[in-house]
């Protein structure tokens, strides 16, 4: 999408910041893999951007994500146990179109997200969002942590995103041979709640979208935080492994890695 690369070639300093990560992440690559991974990266972000703009017409006729048959019956098998289930995914392919694929299917898509700078642009991916069904539960509102419970006591899915450094609660894990600060709320959310966990992701390629559905089995060992950090490095394993099968549709320009351990040895930043 060439409005993507124009922005790759405008922002300069996100840029940079992609490609030293790229760099860091992928050392085996020669550097001008790199740069030509953060370019694809920048133009896959203006086609998703698009992409969930033309949301309607885009499903409409058949070119979004569409989860088969057998998916279907896997999430809803994990959801036939009344318990809830936590969708677990990342910034990965494109992420908004994957939730409006699990509400179109028909499936009690329910999920997490941070609020927009500006209070219009998040009504406005708030009604866009929930045209398809999904219901946002925004980060920071007073009764978020009330309406994620009434989500798993309505036996309905929870949506996820754990690939990102921000300000929640979290833990460091190996991420690219690097220790990353990691938000916690699905590993702590499911043990709580017993609720299966399915991983999910939507890469795009040519002939359309690649949907990833696949139910996530861990063994709890009652060790409270320890189970959640070992199960928060687990699901961080298996992102990461869908990042370097396709490492141009995932966001380089994030700064992953800018929170550091108390011991500060996290590797190179």
């Amino acid at each position: 999408m060439w409005a993507g690369r124009l922005a790759g070639v405008i922002a300069v300093a996100e840029r940079r910041r992609a490609v030293k990560q790229l760099a860091q992440s992928l050392p085996a690559l020669e550097p001008r893999f790199h740069r030509r991974i953060a370019g694809d990266m920048f133009a896959h972000l203006g086609l998703s951007a698009v992409e969930v703009l033309k949301a309607d017409s885009l499903f409409a006729r058949g070119g979004g994500p569409v989860l088969s048959a057998e998916q279907r019956a896997l999430v809803a098998e994990a959801l036939s146990h009344g318990k809830g289930v936590v969708l677990v995914g990342g910034h990965i392919g494109n992420w908004e179109l994957l939730s409006h694929a699990y509400a179109r299917a028909g499936l009690p898509m329910n999920a997490i997200a941070k609020p927009l700078y500006d209070p219009r642009l998040t009504a406005l991916a708030d009604k866009m969002r929930r045209q398809f069904g999904t219901k946002i539960l925004w980060r920071g509102d007073a009764s978020v942590g009330k309406d994620m419970l009434r989500v798993f006591k309505r036996g309905e899915i929870l949506g996820l995103l754990i690939d990102q450094d921000t300000k929640v609660q979290g833990t460091f894990v190996p991420f690219f041979d690097r220790l990353a600060y990691t938000p916690i709320a699905a590993a702590a959310l499911s043990l709580r709640f017993q609720a299966p966990i399915i991983l999910s992701w939507a890469h795009r390629y040519p002939d359309g979208f690649d949907v990833h559905v696949e139910r996530f089995r861990f063994v709890a060992r009652d060790n409270g935080e320890r189970d959640v950090e070992e199960l928060t490095a687990q699901l961080t394993a298996k992102l990461e492994k869908a990042i370097r099968r396709v490492p141009a549709q995932w966001v380089w320009l994030h700064k992953r890695w800018k929170t550091r351990p108390p011991s500060g040895d996290s590797g190179p930043q």
